[in-house]
């Protein structure tokens, strides 16, 4: 006689396999893996980013400074977790005052939010943009996408 296996017993079962009791320093000094080599350009890190650093950075009690962080594109961006990564940098920068929006729509493509931009990304003025597309490379959408961010970031900074 076979015994059938229900859904509830595999899911218990992989859970089984994979839950164990190691800490994150036991799991390092177990995996043997190279020390990666220094990135040369390591100095520009953060370079592009100099309003947006500073606005953080510059946060103090006396003067918090608002940043807007926008996530935008499709289901790789819709898939961050921004919260988390929000949270990360408010323990870094725990005077700024960070407001977020992860607006990505799985499923579209340049083509399509080249449409949708015009309300969900320009007007929101980010001071960080993260931004993930696939397409339009050929077509000029993707390149509309992002000239078209320009009028919004020269309006925001006069």
């Amino acid at each position: 006689m076979r015994k059938r296996f229900r859904v509830k017993d595999i899911l218990l079962l992989s859970i089984g396999l994979f839950t164990f009791n190691v800490t994150a320093q036991e799991y390092k000094e177990s995996v043997h893996l190279p020390v990666l080599a220094e990135d040369p350009a390591s100095h520009l890190f953060g370079s592009r980013l100099q309003r947006t650093l500073t606005l953080l950075a510059s946060s103090s009690e006396a003067q918090p400074n608002k940043v807007r962080i926008l996530f935008y594109g499709q289901s790789i961006v819709a898939g961050l977790d921004a919260t988390a990564m929000v949270d990360q940098l408010r323990v870094f920068y725990p005077y700024a005052q960070i407001e977020f929006e992860n607006r990505a729509i799985g499923g579209f493509q340049a083509p399509n939010l080249v449409r949708t931009a015009v309300h969900d990304l320009y007007p929101y003025y980010p001071d960080l943009l993260i931004f993930h597309v696939y397409g339009g490379e050929e077509t000029g959408e993707l390149e509309r996408i992002i000239f078209d961010i320009l009028p919004y970031l020269k309006e925001r900074d006069s």
